[in-house]
């Protein structure tokens, strides 16, 4: 009897050990929940991961994905052959456009200042200071996110976000009930931000930092799952020894409770 009292006990021990885990792994989950929706949040709106690498058809691969971030806009590459830049990207509410962004496309493993060049021509070309170069090669010892003679050059990664920036800026500024010189100061302060070193510290920094938060939340999910895996194989051997113990004790008690019948009949 004190065998299959320690025997319910124990299965009840286990019992609220299951309990608690699957609680915390409730919590957990809960938590990670709530932290990736706030971190994708922001993902949507300072950065949009490229889903593959630039390769042959580099400016394609930034029209795709200019056209899937920005659907309402009117976004169109340029001909093949035909003298200008890579792609134009006007800004559009409803059917009145407020603003344009043109960007180049450099799919090179070397930079060079007639990027740059090009690019300032541009401006003069589309009439719009908004110009940026999506490069894979940067100036020396440049990465991400640099700012060229009043250029931005930056790489496929972080375009979007750097687009979303833009366009809202663009679009703020298109609607202000101000007159069309008022406006265009307006656009031309946007860029004097922009193309400063203050932004491109700032936006750096952002980008940086959802990338090592998307690193960390990797980590925890990775240590989290370890540490689930470790609670199931020492339930599983918890549970087996319970089940040993168990038979064990019928294994004991069967006979006994056996014989008593048998003794009891007897005498009867």
């Amino acid at each position: 009897m004190a065998a299959q009292m320690a025997a319910k006990q124990s299965r009840t021990e286990i019992e609220k050990l299951e309990v608690a885990r699957q609680k915390d792994r409730a919590r957990y989950e809960a938590d990670r929940a709530r932290l990736q929706a706030q971190l994708d949040q922001l993902s949507r709106k300072l950065e949009k991961q490229s889903a593959e690498q630039l390769g042959a058809e580099a400016e394609l691969d930034l029209l795709s994905e200019l056209r899937s971030a920005f659907p309402g806009d009117d976004i169109k590459p340029i001909r093949r052959g035909a003298k200008g830049a890579g792609i134009i990207h006007d800004v559009m509410e409803e059917s009145k456009r407020l603003g344009r962004i043109v960007w180049e496309s450099k799919n090179t493993s070397n930079w060079s200042n007639k990027f740059v060049s090009q690019a300032r021509q541009y401006q003069t070309q589309y009439e719009t200071p908004h110009i940026v170069i999506v490069s894979r090669a940067f100036p020396q010892k440049k990465k991400g996110l640099c700012i060229v003679e009043r250029i931005p050059v930056v790489e496929l990664r972080m375009a979007i976000s750097l687009a979303a920036i833009i366009r809202d800026g663009i679009r703020d500024i298109g609607l202000m009930r101000a007159s069309q010189v008022g406006r265009n100061q307006k656009a031309q302060e946007l860029w004097d931000y922009i193309s400063s070193e203050k932004f491109r510290t700032r936006f750096v920094d952002i980008a940086d930092s959802v990338e090592s938060l998307r690193e960390q939340q990797q980590k925890e999910r990775n240590w989290h799952e370890d540490a689930w895996h470790v609670e199931e194989r020492l339930y599983d051997k918890i549970d087996a020894r319970r089940r040993e113990i168990e038979a064990q004790v019928k294994a004991i008690v069967r006979p006994m409770a056996k014989a008593r019948i048998v003794s009891m009949r007897a005498g009867a």
